[in-house]
């Protein structure tokens, strides 16, 4: 029997908790102008950046490279980071910051890091004087330290956000209530289009489904999340990816920032297992199909490739037509008995013909419209 949603009777209570990312307790600012004493107190740091920048500029890394003695991995780490000061781009910027008056904090920072990272390859560079650069490297991380508190601000943390759901609900095969989100703005991850049309190539070009590796992975991925009871800061950037971003108020391992808000887990799990069950049928296409391209042009005319026709005759989605009209369009043949609770609540179920794949001779078929109005006289005719 479908499972029963009781949110559907009034969609309007289905937020999703967010917080406003930007109203951040504490934010960076840039370009804002640091007082003199920081300067003053921190006069060394400044002073030997020209002269860092010297032995940089002059020093043959691959000289050094090749008659160093040290371990040869040690080597091959030192050399790199000794070029990525160069590739990154910075030391362009550093360069004109120690000839220039204008001081912010953004030229500052970049100065800083930068004349880090080099006392902390002349430390393995020049061992005669690690002592110095030592010494030198623990000032400037200091004032990278002292640095920041000119480069934050506190604010007043923001209020929360509620992320409204759009009317465009399905339920999934498997029993799971799937929202589309924007179709038109909405994250990639989440319409199903995408996927739809990557599955369509991979056809096309000749590729099959046959491991069923897609459908497990996000079954995997649905038991994961429903065994522990949250998902993560990177399965809600996967799968969601609003601007907004739920509270994070526990870390797994102390690392992992993770949320267990009833609603983002239910909309997430929604979004998974409805990439399972589109995968699933595909995959069943080229697992019981002889010729998939062919099939596959069957099925796209037939639904005039739309994507929601498609998952409610073949995949066996239930779509939700309308929530204030109580309509929802299945391709379930028995749709009376799975649907009873709906009914009886006063819903109107809409029969569409699904599309079959038929084993015994290895093709798509639509079911024929006629078969319910001949199973609807039969059953009145069998004796009770």
């Amino acid at each position: 029997m479908i499972k029963y949603f009781e949110v559907l009777e009034n969609k309007k209570n289905y937020y999703l908790p967010l917080i406003n990312v930007l109203d951040k307790d504490i934010i960076s600012v840039y370009h804002s102008v640091v007082p003199a004493t920081f300067i003053e107190n921190n006069s060394e740091v400044f002073s030997v950046g020209k002269s860092l920048i010297e032995i940089y500029e002059t020093f043959d890394i691959s000289s050094w490279f090749n008659n160093s003695t040290i371990d040869y991995g040690d080597k091959c780490d030192i050399a790199e980071s000794f070029t990525s000061i160069k590739d990154d781009g910075d030391l362009y910027f550093v360069k004109e910051f120690v000839n220039s008056i204008e001081i912010n904090n953004l030229l500052i920072n970049n100065y800083l890091n930068t004349i880090k990272n080099m006392t902390s390859i002349y430390i393995d560079l020049f061992p005669d004087n690690k002592e110095l650069y030592s010494s030198l490297n623990c000032k400037i991380e200091k004032a990278l330290k002292e640095l920041e508190n000119y480069m934050t601000i506190k604010i007043e943390l923001g209020r929360g956000v509620f992320q409204y759901q759009p009317d465009s609900w399905y339920i999934t095969p498997n029993n799971y209530l799937y929202n589309t989100g924007d179709k038109l703005k909405g994250h990639k991850s989440r319409i199903l289009n995408n996927k739809l049309y990557t599955i369509y190539e991979l056809i096309n070009k000749g590729y099959c489904l046959k491991n069923n590796s897609e459908s497990d992975y996000y079954i995997k991925k649905s038991k994961e999340i429903e065994n522990n009871g949250y998902i993560t800061r990177s399965d809600f950037e996967e799968y969601l990816n609003y601007v907004n971003q739920p509270i994070y108020l526990e870390k797994v391992n102390g690392i992992i920032p993770v949320s267990r808000e009833k609603h983002i887990i239910e909309i997430i799990l929604g979004i998974i297992n409805a990439h399972a069950c589109l995968y699933k049928f595909f995959e069943a296409l080229s697992n019981k199909t002889d010729n998939h391209i062919e099939e596959l042009n069957k099925i796209r005319e037939w639904t005039t490739d739309d994507v929601g026709d498609i998952l409610v005759r073949c995949c066996g989605f239930h779509k939700i037509e309308s929530t204030v009209d109580k309509t929802i369009t299945t391709s379930l043949i028995n749709y009376e008995e799975e649907f009873k609770e709906y009914i009886d609540k006063g819903w109107t179920i809409s029969f569409v013909p699904p599309i079959i794949i038929d084993e015994n001779d290895h093709t798509v078929k639509e079911y024929p419209e006629e078969f319910l109005i001949i199973r609807r006289i039969l059953k009145r005719c069998k004796p009770k």
